[in-house]
C-alpha cells in the first residue's frame, strides 16, 4: 500500500503491533478486483482514540458521491459513533452505534453486511451495539454492490478534504462473507488465526487479500 503523510509502526500496550496515525496521513491499497464485493462481506479492525471527530477506519467508498450512482462500503468514526456505510447506485444505508467510543481504551470493531432481515450488524468488543438508521431509501437496499467504483481502499481516512484517523489501528480485515457471532467472538478474544508482520507496514494493519 501507499502511505500517504506519515505513518508510524509502533508496538502498542494494548494491541501489540499497529500502526499509529497522527491525523494528518493515511494508507491506500489501490483499486483492486479483489475489494470489489458484490455480495455480504464483513470489515473488522482494533483502534483506540480519545478523538470525537469523524474519521475513517477503513473502506471504499467516498461518501461525496453519494446519490451519484457509485457503490461502496465505510467503516468510519462519526463524532465518537461507530457509523457502518452502504450504498447501492442511488441508495445508501448509514447505521451508527447509539453509544460512543472515544475513551482511548482499545476496541475490536466488526461491521457486518448481509441478506434481509438483518441487512446491518455492528459489533463492539464482541457485543452487537444498538443502531440508529438514516439514508436514503434504505429499506429497499436489500443487497450489496459490486462495489466497482474506482476508489481504492483506504486506511484511515473518512474522504478528500475531511479530517483523517488520529489513533491506533491494528489487525484490520476484510471478509468476503458475512462472519458469524462466534468467529466475531473469537476476534475479539483473538481467537483467531495469527499473522505476523513483515517489512511491509500495511501487512501489520491489514490482510491484502480479502478473506475467506
Amino acid at each position: 500500500g501507499d502511505i500517504i503523510g506519515t505513518v508510524h509502526a509502533t508496538v502498542d500496550h494494548d494491541l501489540g503491533p499497529a500502526l499509529l496515525f497522527d491525523g494528518k496521513s493515511h494508507i491506500s491499497l489501490g483499486e483492486k478486483p479483489v475489494f470489489d464485493l458484490s455480495g455480504p462481506l464483513t470489515l473488522s479492525v482494533w483502534f483506540k482514540s480519545s478523538d470525537s471527530n469523524s474519521a475513517g477506519l477503513i473502506g471504499k467508498y467516498d461518501p461525496a458521491s453519494i446519490g451519484t450512482g457509485d457503490n461502496g462500503y465505510l467503516l468510519w468514526l462519526s463524532d465518537g459513533a461507530v457509523s457502518f456505510t452502504l450504498a447501492k447506485l442511488d441508495d445508501y444505508l448509514l447505521a451508527s452505534t447509539v453509544k460512543q467510543f472515544t475513551d482511548s481504551k482499545p476496541h475490536h470493531v466488526v461491521a457486518v453486511a448481509t441478506a434481509e432481515p438483518d441487512l446491518v450488524r455492528i459489533y463492539v468488543d464482541g457485543v452487537k451495539q444498538d443502531l440508529a438508521f438514516a439514508g436514503r431509501n434504505y429499506g429497499k437496499l436489500t443487497s450489496i454492490g459490486p462495489t466497482d467504483a474506482g476508489y481504492p481502499l483506504i486506511i484511515g481516512r473518512y474522504t478528500p478534504g475531511m479530517k483523517p484517523f488520529n489513533g491506533v489501528l491494528a489487525d484490520a480485515r476484510l471478509y468476503s462473507r458475512s462472519l458469524s457471532e462466534h468467529e466475531i467472538t473469537n476476534l475479539y478474544t483473538q481467537q483467531s488465526e495469527p499473522y505476523v508482520c513483515d517489512e511491509k507496514i500495511d501487512r501489520c494493519v491489514i490482510q491484502l487479500n480479502v478473506m475467506p
